[in-house]
Formats: structure tokens, sequence, C-alpha cells
């Protein structure tokens, strides 16, 4: 069932091709629309998630995230293109990517002590 949405989804959306291109996608947009529509409210600052959304560190596929928006699970709102277009899409992968990734358990010395 959700890859015949997906499916769906990418054929009714033509630009998702365009938003993968990563020498167009704008980062610094991408954090205004992070910040604006309070995003980090259930994601947090860097994509860690918590109780109420998911983690988003690493970022999803472009895919996986427009779907999300589109089509969202659990109790994220719905993000029509008309709010977030797919550019504005492409523009907030661009900035979930340029979170730095979560450490390596291993290099956390408090996870290490006996």
């Amino acid at each position: 069932m959700k890859h015949v949405l997906l499916a769906f989804l990418l054929a009714a959306t033509p630009s998702v091709a365009f938003a993968q291109n990563a020498e167009t996608e704008n980062a610094e947009n991408g954090k205004r629309i992070f910040e604006n529509f309070g995003c980090a409210g259930c994601h947090g600052y860097e994509g860690q998630g918590s109780r109420d959304g998911a983690r988003l560190n690493p970022a999803p596929s472009i895919e996986v995230m427009l779907l999300q928006l589109r089509q969202p699970r659990d109790l994220m709102p719905r993000y029509q293109e008309s709010l977030i277009s797919n550019r504005d899409a492409a523009d907030l992968h661009a900035y979930l990517a340029s979170f730095p990734p979560a450490p390596d358990p291993k290099t956390i010395r408090l996870l290490t002590e006996n």
C-alpha cells in the first residue's frame, strides 16, 4: 500500500526530479521553513527526534520526506503543496541533510564506562 501511495504521489508531483538536484537546493531557505513551521518542536533542533516526532538525522530520502509531508502518519499535520511547495521541500531536505551526524556511541565516554 505504501509503495502504491508513493508511486501515486511521485506521479502527481513532477517536480520531484527537480527537487533532487543538489545544486539548486537552498539549505538556508530550508532552515527558515524548518523554523517557521515549528518542525523542531517535534523533531528536535538537529533532527534528533522526540516522543512526538520522528528522527530526521540522518535525513530521509526526498521521496520519503515528500510522502510524509503530503500524506503524514501519526500526529504530523499535512502540508499540501500550497503550504510547502516541492521546491521548498527540496530546500527543507537540503537543510536536514546539513545536520551533523550523530556521534558513534563508542565515542561517548559515559556510554563506554563500566
